[in-house]
């Protein structure tokens, strides 16, 4: 498990294996994003896991870390850091449920931060949209990336 503490939609800390046991439900879709904010002169950075199951709804968890300003002075640092972080979540459940829960169907999508047009973000679509496909990842983007743009934009603020 990663250092930082995974927390439910309360705020309220859980276990990676708590998590897990949604994760195992049939059917589960895990959608994986993040998003960050300048707080207090400190980036504060979101990962939401959302674990959604069709008919059923869903639940979500999330991470927070803070940096120093200065550790990312681009737009590029940035978002390149987030997918990074949503990458590191995604392989934290893949490790988990391939070889723990050894009949485990799990489907993980990536939310980027980012636009295909019309935004800044927009520049580095093709790059975000490369690196998370290279990691044999799917990928959503700007306007239906709702993990990122939704999810771990609230819990980042």
């Amino acid at each position: 498990m990663t250092s930082k503490q995974w927390l439910n939609s309360k705020g309220k800390p859980v276990s990676f294996e708590e998590i897990m046991k949604d994760v195992e439900k049939e059917n589960a879709q895990i959608h994986v994003g993040s998003d960050s904010h300048l707080i207090g002169g400190k980036w504060l950075f979101a990962t939401a896991l959302c674990v959604y199951v069709p008919g059923n709804g869903g639940t979500f968890y999330y991470k927070r870390e803070k940096f120093l300003r200065d550790e990312f002075k681009t737009l590029y640092d940035r978002i390149m850091k987030e997918t990074t972080l949503s990458i590191l979540a995604a392989e934290e459940v893949k490790e988990i449920a391939f070889t723990d829960y050894e009949n485990a169907s799990v489907e993980i999508v990536i939310h980027a931060d980012v636009a295909i047009c019309d935004t800044e973000s927009a520049k580095y679509h093709a790059i975000v949209k490369g690196f998370v496909s290279s990691m044999g990842y799917d990928i959503l983007t700007k306007p239906n990336a709702w993990a990122s743009s939704s999810v771990a934009d609230k819990v980042s603020r």
